[in-house]
Order: structure tokens, then C-alpha cells, then sequence
């Protein structure tokens, strides 16, 4: 990589996939002008399109409203119980990155965004419903991967929240007794020691 300034502007100079490039990076500044080039450097270097830095999108590149409306037309293996349910979790996803290529979402975009829906004033989202946001960026995006749409599933390291272990519900005394006076002799017994001993 290498940097260059004709006229006012700085250009980048590198050679990739056995074709050389010079590109304007839009800077007057050699500061910036070597960020963007680090920038570029380190999406080659990862096997990602380096055209986000400069603003131009490589050809063939999905958003990610785009994918995830392919992902609903014909790559969802979802039952119909559970498309209906996820899909206002979709559209909110949408709302977010809908007009952000696939290629430039990553885990810490993802965890702000969490992030910023937990600590909302007006609706904050609970421990569950920011696993069930994530789980289906996961699906997406993983199936934009399968698609070769990103080389790498951004949410795929982000960790789900441990949402801790429900306590079961004690049997109220009336629900007891009805229980028992509903069963056989034989096994009264058999429940009673359930009961007692918590046994399942």
C-alpha cells in the first residue's frame, strides 16, 4: 500500500487479485489519509471488499434489508409459528441496518445496537428479547455467509446474555387437594410422596 498526493487530494496505490489499483481516498490531510489506507490494508487482508472505505460498494454487494428479505422469500427454515413471531423483530432489525451492506455490519455495531435498545428510556428490551434480536441476526447473516454474500458471520461471536433459570411454580394447597382427590387409592400414594419430596 502505498500513498500518494496529486493536486489537493491523497490517492492510495496497491495492487490487488492481480490488478493494480490507484483510488482517490477524498482527503487533503495525510493523517486521514493514512487511516483509510490502514482501513483498505486491513479489508484486503481479511478477504473483504476494500470499496466501503471510499464509499463504493463492490459490485453485487447486498444490504442487509436485502438479505434478509431473501432470507424470508426462500432460505427461511422457519416453522410458520415462528416466522410470524419474528417477523416484527425482522422489520426492526431492517429499521437499523436495512440500508447497510451485509459486509459492513460487525459484532461491535451489533453489540451497540443491543446496547442502545437495553438502556432505551421508553422501551428498553429485556435479557430475552435482545437473545431473540441477535438469534435471528445470527440466522441472517449466517445465511449470508452460506450465500457468499460475507466471508464471516458478524454475529456469530457475539454471546447471547444469560437470561438465569426460571423457578418452577410451588403447587398451591388447594390445587393439592384437588389433585389428590381426583386420583385412585393406589395412586394418592405415589403422589403424596412427589408432593412431599419434590420428586419428579
Amino acid at each position: 500500500m502505498r500513498l500518494r498526493k496529486h493536486g489537493r487530494y491523497w490517492y492510495a496505490r496497491f495492487t490487488h487479485a492481480g490488478k493494480r489499483h490507484e483510488i482517490p481516498l477524498r482527503v487533503t490531510n495525510k493523517v486521514p489519509a493514512e487511516a483509510k489506507a490502514r482501513q483498505i490494508n486491513d479489508a484486503l487482508d481479511c478477504g473483504e471488499p476494500w470499496e466501503w472505505v471510499t464509499g463504493r460498494l463492490p459490485a453485487g454487494s447486498r444490504t442487509f434489508a436485502e438479505v434478509a428479505e431473501e432470507y424470508l422469500d426462500k432460505g427461511s427454515r422457519w416453522a410458520d409459528s415462528t416466522r410470524k413471531a419474528n417477523l416484527s423483530t425482522v422489520r426492526m432489525l431492517v429499521r437499523e441496518f436495512g440500508g447497510l451492506p451485509v459486509t459492513q455490519i460487525d459484532g461491535r455495531g451489533i453489540e451497540a445496537y443491543l446496547a442502545r435498545r437495553r438502556d432505551d428510556q421508553d422501551e428498553p428490551l429485556s435479557k430475552a428479547s435482545r437473545n431473540r434480536y441477535l438469534c435471528v441476526l445470527k440466522v441472517v447473516l449466517g445465511k449470508a455467509q452460506e450465500w457468499g454474500y460475507v466471508p464471516l458471520n458478524a454475529a456469530a461471536n457475539v454471546k447471547m446474555e444469560p437470561e438465569g433459570r426460571k423457578q418452577p411454580n410451588p403447587i398451591r394447597q388447594d390445587e393439592k387437594e384437588r389433585l389428590l382427590a381426583a386420583l385412585q387409592p393406589q395412586h394418592r400414594r405415589i403422589a403424596e410422596i412427589y408432593l412431599q419430596t419434590g420428586m419428579r
